[in-house]
């Protein structure tokens, strides 16, 4: 393999790796951002879930996308993304839809929702 060829191929593996590392999931802050404040709006149907907020990174920042209505899909359940602690600070998890029994999306919702009033105290 040519020096030429080597330099074009690890060019290109750096370019991959960087625009990989910007992904939301693996970005870390030092901060979590506010939440901006808004009214929810009312459900268009009774059997409508609420999907939270989420965060996404853009521009060198994370952006907040608002929660929205959408229709209940069979078999899955709603869990809220949410703000998690690493070396150096803080990164989103983003929000999902599991395909799991009810009871372990309750006890996952209950952890996050522990490590949420922790954070407010």
């Amino acid at each position: 393999m040519s020096m030429k060829t080597l330099i074009k191929i690890s060019a290109a593996l750096l370019i991959v790796f960087s625009l990989w590392s910007c992904e939301a999931g693996s970005v870390v802050v030092t901060a979590q951002p506010e939440v901006p404040v808004y009214e929810r709006p009312v459900a268009p149907y009774s059997n409508y879930v609420w999907i939270e907020g989420d965060w996404y990174w853009s521009g060198g920042r994370y952006e907040y996308r608002r929660g929205y209505w959408a229709p209940p899909r069979q078999r899955y359940h709603y869990v809220p993304g949410g703000w998690e602690h690493r070396t150096g600070g803080y990164h989103w998890r983003k929000a999902a839809g599991i395909d799991k029994p009810k009871h372990e999306v309750r006890k996952y919702a209950v952890i996050n929702q522990m490590q949420m009033e922790h954070k407010m105290h």
